[in-house]
């Protein structure tokens, strides 16, 4: 949003048109099942460890800084479905960037229900949704609602000296 100064909207639509899941590891295996059926016992494997370790520890597995990986979805450390599922034995950090990369569980995730901020507070209740094009609905079964996102400069001030 600050970087690429894109305008935000808040999609409100009829709850029958998807299924969403709690954000809870709970909610991620059902996720995986419907949408990322042949990865569900991968991430069952490793789901004791990544629900013990942070993205930094994980990354230190590796020579890969999760947050690049999503610059480039064509790139080779970006963890497609498909990629994931021709490792032959997938590590646990290569399943924790899998659920990075696809279903954006960034590192203020935590499995428990609700979002996180970067002080450790709690905010709201939050859920995984499937992406769906708007047009699939039907204009009759959403409101697209403008919204204006004002980010702290404490915010913007450290996200600049993470860019040096």
């Amino acid at each position: 949003v600050y970087k690429e100064k894109r305008p935000c909207f808040l999609v409100l639509f009829r709850p029958d048109l998807v299924q969403p899941e709690p954000a809870t590891w709970d909610g991620v295996m059902a996720f995986l099942s419907r949408h990322y059926p042949r990865a569900v016992e991968r991430g069952r494997q490793h789901l004791p460890e990544i629900k013990a370790r942070s993205v930094d520890d994980f990354e230190k597995d590796c020579s890969v800084r999760f947050i690049d990986a999503l610059e480039n979805p064509t790139g080779p450390d970006y963890m497609r479905y498909d990629r994931y599922m021709e490792l032959s034995d997938p590590l646990p950090w290569q399943t924790r960037l899998f659920l990075y990369c696809e279903l954006r569980l960034f590192e203020l995730f935590t499995g428990d229900g609700r979002t996180r901020l970067h002080d450790g507070s709690l905010g709201e209740t939050e859920y995984l949704c499937d992406n769906v094009a708007l047009a699939d609905f039907g204009e009759e079964n959403y409101k697209v609602i403008p919204v204006t996102v004002t980010i702290p400069d404490h915010v913007i001030k450290k996200y600049e000296e993470e860019e040096k």
